[in-house]
């Protein structure tokens, strides 16, 4: 929420073509077409989308959560997980090492890979979340556009 409050990072662009007819019904169905998609209980890696300005948690755009007087507010919302290559690696030597003590056997290449696919999505299911927010103050009438990120 940089430009509410804490830092920061502003930049300003000016666009070259007249926006097209802004009604509100216009921007609820764009915004919402693009929304974010919560991935906390998911496998996925990433997910970005539009959000409400006031409140990053809320994909439902009325015009009182978007209009400002001359301005339109909304914020992209981008969450992603990284997976290091050394847990997977390690989560893996232990589940080769307990096949092998049920088997008697090594995997062969394709169990291998059914294991780390199933060890990738479970551990990605389990891990943090990161989260980044680009606030977009848009004035249609000096066709500008403010990008603001947490600085």
């Amino acid at each position: 929420m940089g430009f509410i409050k804490g830092g920061l990072t502003l930049s300003r662009y000016r666009l070259t073509q007249e926006p097209e007819d802004l009604t509100d019904e216009y921007l609820i169905e764009s915004l919402t077409q693009k929304a974010f998609v919560d991935i906390e209980k998911s496998p996925e890696d990433s997910s970005q989308g539009w959000v409400n300005f006031f409140d990053i948690y809320s994909t439902e755009f009325k015009p009182e959560s978007f209009r400002f007087g001359e301005f339109i507010a909304f914020s992209l919302r981008k969450d992603s997980r990284r997976l290091p290559a050394k847990i997977l690696n390690r989560y893996y030597q232990i589940a080769e090492y307990r096949f092998v003590a049920q088997t008697g056997s090594k995997p062969n290449t394709f169990k291998k890979k059914e294991i780390k696919e199933s060890l990738r999505l479970d551990l990605l299911r389990r891990s943090l979340l990161e989260t980044q927010i680009l606030e977009v103050f848009w004035a249609p009438e000096k066709q500008e556009v403010w990008l603001g990120g947490q600085g």
